[in-house]
């Protein structure tokens, strides 16, 4: 199965303000529970629409770890909030996590507005002016109950064609969190790439082609601003660069096609196809956490081998051929792999922080302005390895043994 783990055709950004759940949802086929994990700072909101209570409590311990391994990492300011859904979906599909919400800040290194996920600006000391607000969950996510899944308590060694759900839980969170761009194709197939269109409200727009269209420029992700590109020549460039290119472009089109149409006859529109033709070359776009000076020892190479270009795919990944499974990097690769648990890819990773957020996730995280807790930190700089056993959550909680080389 080649795994999109972050299809954002199906988990939309929507402006909506914050609703209560629904706890009587329910109806003569499937029975939903809601579990609220509320002890710590990741808390999950769970609805699993199965009969099959035992397997509904083994997937929402699954998720509870996975926040446990990310209150490990990070330290956080105020809790995460996580509303997920073990549902039906289609039979390819593993599942998928979108931030809730954008909300757009002025970066003050370069006076340049992008969109941060909830998660991140709740964190974010002092907080900014609260002129929003935030929705009732920092983070969105499916997953899909037809998908032959091994849990992390079950007996025995997982099948060949089974796929680890933690695995799979943790690398869709790590997006929610915001390892994710907003290049993307305002056609199909792709004839160029752009940021999120800005809406009047000030929210992305993930289908421009909804009237009443009104278009307020292009706007990056955090992520994004860290992205620089390497042409065939060794030359670099900042990916911001070709935003900024592109916020030249005015219009007052009342509709997207009037847009469209105006846009690929403007000069900016060349800025576009450039962008493309660098997410669909290998080795041309690369993440530089902050302060890192050196492609070689710090630079994230990302996703540019899938042609034609796939939204939720290209560039919201690490190379799958450089972080592969026997690298400590493995977990944001953009394919899962069948028949391995998440604990033997740590292992033969031989990850020094000792879970599978690797030291360069890590860098990502901080430089999109999360704090890493010092166990993290310490564990990248002392060589320390943890050695976490999933195997043993279900019986107490997340079993945790430091193992400190010499």
């Amino acid at each position: 199965m080649d795994h999109d783990p972050m299809n954002l055709n199906k988990l939309l950004i929507v402006d909506c303000t914050p609703k209560q759940n629904n706890n009587n949802n329910n109806d003569n086929n499937n029975k939903e529970s809601f579990l609220i994990k509320d002890d710590g700072l990741f808390q999950i909101n769970f609805s699993c629409q199965l009969t099959n209570n035992e397997v509904c409590d083994k997937v929402e311990r699954a998720f509870n770890m996975a926040g446990d391994i990310i209150t490990y990492a990070l330290t956080l300011n105020t809790p995460i909030i996580v509303d997920v859904k073990f549902i039906v979906m289609e039979q390819d599909e593993l599942g998928g996590a979108a931030p809730t919400r954008y909300i757009s800040l002025l970066d003050e290194e370069d006076q340049v507005e992008r969109f941060y996920p909830q998660a991140l600006v709740k964190q974010i000391q002092p907080q900014p002016p609260t002129t929003y607000t935030y929705a009732e969950s920092d983070i969105s996510a499916e997953f899909n109950s037809l998908v032959n899944w091994h849990f992390p308590d079950d007996h025995g060694s997982i099948g060949k064609d089974q796929y680890d759900i933690l695995y799979t839980i943790l690398h869709e969170f790590i997006h929610g969190l915001g390892f994710i761009t907003s290049w993307r194709g305002l056609d199909k197939p792709e004839k160029e790439l752009t940021p999120y269109i800005v809406t009047v409200s000030g929210e992305p727009a993930i289908d421009p082609t909804e009237l009443p269209f009104n278009f307020h420029g292009f706007r990056e992700t955090i992520f994004d601003k860290f992205i620089i590109t390497v042409d065939s020549n060794g030359m670099q460039n900042r990916l911001s660069s070709f935003a900024n290119e592109l916020n030249q472009f005015n219009t007052s089109a009342s509709q997207f096609t009037d847009f469209y149409n105006q846009f690929q006859n403007s000069p900016q529109y060349d800025a576009a196809k450039k962008v493309l033709a660098y997410s669909t070359t290998k080795n041309s776009l690369i993440f530089m956490p902050k302060g890192s000076d050196s492609i070689t020892d710090d630079g994230i190479m990302l996703e540019t081998k899938i042609n034609p270009f796939q939204t939720g795919s290209s560039i919201s990944h690490v190379d799958s051929l450089i972080y592969n499974v026997g690298n400590s990097d493995f977990l944001m690769r953009r394919q899962s792999v069948a028949g391995a648990s998440l604990n033997s890819l740590v292992t033969k990773s031989h990850n020094v922080t000792g879970s599978a957020i690797g030291p360069k996730l890590l860098n990502v995280l901080s430089s999109l302005g999360y704090t890493l807790a010092n166990n993290s930190k310490s564990s990248a700089t002392k060589q320390s390895i943890v050695v976490i056993d999933f195997t043993l959550i279900s019986l107490i909680t997340l079993c945790i043994i430091l193992i400190t080389t010499i």
